[in-house]
């Protein structure tokens, strides 16, 4: 094999730069469509935990009020217990 004179490898690395920058290209294509990808699952994501958010709020607003309900019951309970016994120690003691 004959040795490659400058000018075959210059024509050799032109040749080479051109593929390479080709590929360059299409990997940049590539990740750029991605990045929009990810940009879109980003912010569909972003709304889901936001919705997410706004349930846990209302959930939490809604047991604050069960337990302020079931406070209210509680301490109803009690005094018609307290009056029942009030009641029946009055009945004793006549």
């Amino acid at each position: 094999m004959p040795p490659q004179t400058n000018t075959d490898r210059i024509n050799a690395l032109s040749e080479q730069l051109t593929q390479l920058s080709t590929k360059v290209e299409e990997r940049s294509l590539q990740f750029r469509e991605a990045d929009r990808e990810l940009q879109s699952d980003t912010k569909a994501l972003e709304k889901h935990v936001e919705s997410l958010l706004q349930r846990i709020t209302a959930l939490e607003q809604r047991c604050a009020a069960l337990e302020k309900g079931g406070d209210r019951a509680w301490q109803v309970w009690l005094a018609l217990g307290g009056a029942g016994l009030a009641v029946l120690i009055s009945l004793v003691k006549k």
